[in-house]
Formats: C-alpha cells, sequence, structure tokens
C-alpha cells in the first residue's frame, strides 16, 4: 500500500472535484500519512458517536466534512467515482439541520431517491436500450467474460449461460427492469405506496447484483428516506423515550425523529 505518493491521478471531468482539488487539500492529505489517519480514524469515531449522542448536528457537520475530504481525496488519486459517496451524502445531509429544514432536507432524499430510479429508466429508453433486441444478452456477455474465460466450468458460470441460451426471456427480464424503475414515477404523486417502492427498491439491487454484478446495494441508504417517508419532527422527553404518542422511534438515526404507522 502506497502512503506517500499515488501513482495514480485521475479527477475526471468532475467540477466538484476539481474545484476542491484546485484548494490543495487533497494534495496535502496524501503527503501527510500521518494527517489521513488521523481523518479515517476521526470519521470512525464521529459516526459512533453520532450514534450514541441526543444532538448529532455538529456531529454530522464535522463528519460530512472530513468525510468530503476523504472521499474526494482517495477517489480522485484512486482513480475511482463511487456513487456510494452520493448516497450517504443525500442520506446525512438532513441531520446536519433541525425542525422544519430537516424535514425538508428529509423531502429532498426522498424526491432525489425517486429521481435515481426514474432517470435509469429514461436513460433506456432515450439511448435506445429498451427497443433493441438482445440488449440484456450484451449486458451479461459483458459483466461476465472474464469468468467465461476463467471459470467456463463454474455454478455462476452455468447460471449466466443459461439466460444467455434463452435470449427472448433475457430481452423480458431486460423488459421488466426498465418496467420496475418507472414504477417509480408513483412515488411523485403519492407517498401511499412507498413502503411498497422502498421493498421494490431492495430487491431490485439485489437482482441486479446476482445477474450482472451491478453494485447497487448503496441504494440501500436511500432505503430510509423512503421507507421512512410519512415523518414529522417533534423533541422526545429522553427521562420517557417511549412517551411518543405511540409512535416508534427509529434510534439509528435520531432520536428526536418519530415515524407515523
Amino acid at each position: 500500500m502506497n502512503l506517500t505518493g499515488a501513482p495514480l491521478f485521475n479527477p475526471e471531468l468532475d467540477n466538484t472535484f476539481w474545484l476542491f482539488l484546485a484548494t490543495g487539500i487533497p494534495d496535502y492529505v496524501i503527503n501527510h500519512p500521518a494527517l489521513a489517519t488521523i481523518i479515517d480514524v476521526s470519521i470512525v469515531l464521529l459516526a459512533l458517536l453520532g450514534y450514541v449522542r441526543h444532538d448529532r448536528v455538529k456531529i454530522t457537520w464535522l463528519f460530512l466534512i472530513l468525510f468530503f475530504i476523504q472521499s474526494i481525496t482517495l477517489e480522485a488519486y484512486g482513480s475511482s467515482h463511487s456513487k456510494t459517496v452520493v448516497c450517504i451524502f443525500i442520506t446525512l445531509f438532513p441531520f446536519c439541520f433541525r425542525n422544519d429544514y430537516w424535514v425538508r432536507l428529509w423531502e429532498f432524499a426522498r424526491y432525489y431517491t425517486l429521481y435515481v430510479m426514474l432517470h435509469s429508466t429514461i436513460a433506456k429508453i432515450y439511448y435506445g436500450g429498451l427497443f433493441e433486441s438482445n440488449e440484456m444478452t450484451n449486458i451479461l456477455k459483458h459483466q461476465h467474460a472474464e469468468l467465461f474465460a476463467l471459470a467456463p466450468n463454474g455454478l455462476h458460470t452455468r447460471w449466466i449461460q443459461f439466460w444467455l441460451n434463452n435470449p427472448n426471456i433475457t430481452d423480458f427480464l431486460y423488459f421488466m427492469i426498465v418496467l420496475t424503475q418507472a414504477v417509480f414515477t408513483i412515488g411523485f404523486f403519492t407517498k401511499k405506496f412507498d413502503k411498497l417502492l422502498s421493498a421494490i427498491m431492495i430487491i431490485f439491487s439485489i437482482l441486479t447484483y446476482v445477474f450482472m454484478r451491478i453494485y447497487n446495494l448503496d441504494l440501500w441508504l436511500l432505503f430510509f428516506p423512503l421507507w421512512f417517508s410519512s415523518v414529522y419532527f417533534t423533541p422526545i422527553n429522553y427521562s420517557n423515550p417511549s412517551s411518543t404518542n405511540g409512535q416508534g422511534n427509529f434510534r439509528f438515526f435520531i432520536r428526536r425523529i418519530t415515524f407515523s404507522s
């Protein structure tokens, strides 16, 4: 592991990366291993502290600032861009505020989740994937090329080969993928089906990994704003946390937030 000089540097065409790199902070961090270690350890400790403390506003701000520095530095010098970082920021940023600001940002996180799923549907239609025969077959071949080369008799390889031998079925699967993502349009008009959409998103992320080895497990972070969309902000009596008008308390996020059933 190279801690003193990263051999690769690739911020790609990302304005956020370039603007932050212009400050010189990532370069300073990557060339000072002790500081990088302090940032890494602080992020873990702040995450733990945020779980046990009642007032998480300052902790969340500090956590996200350090996490932002860590993410830009690692991804710029590691030549990678991860959507997991975005999911973490979208989910945690509301906890930098209180009261109405929290509610509005939590709502934004919910609508962002819906946008992610709907945008994928629009892209498949706009770029013609939905109308291309054998689109799913070609995706499976691309995603599993090394398996066919290195483990042609493996269990997972035989599993994929079954679908490749049935292109009509794989075309239908691709159509179902597009339809599943399009269903999230409902969320822009009503919250009645948010829990159902949340369950669909979890199942969708698992199946895309099983079939295509596409890592969508980071969507599980966006599961929370969608599943717990019917929320209101109210103080909790910490001497008796259970006294919340019969409502359940989701301690994982914040003890002051209670969710309606």
